[in-house]
């Protein structure tokens, strides 16, 4: 027989818990984003995404970077949002 702390240490995260860590990520990406347009990189990129940044800075400059991390953010955020949103109202 299992006691409710046990329960709730199997279940995971809440969708409320979901969506902070939704919102946060989304924080960290706008920061990136800052981050990338105050110091742009430059080539030649290495790692595991490197086709990424290199696509992003072919296709729309030294700022193209920042286009991914702001796309990023703002999916994360209106996922987060939405998900926060509806965590709250009861499903009776």
């Amino acid at each position: 027989m299992e006691n409710e702390l046990a329960k709730k240490q199997r279940a995971g995260l809440s969708a409320k818990e979901r969506a902070i860590v939704k919102l946060g990520i989304a924080g960290v990406s706008f920061c990136v984003a800052w981050m990338e347009w105050m110091t742009p990189s430059v080539p030649p990129f290495t790692g595991k995404w490197a086709w990424t940044k290199i696509w992003a800075f072919e296709a729309m400059g030294p700022h193209g970077i920042v286009g991914i991390w702001m796309a990023l953010g703002t999916l994360l955020l209106a996922l987060g949002i939405v998900q926060l949103w509806t965590s709250g109202k009861s499903v009776d």
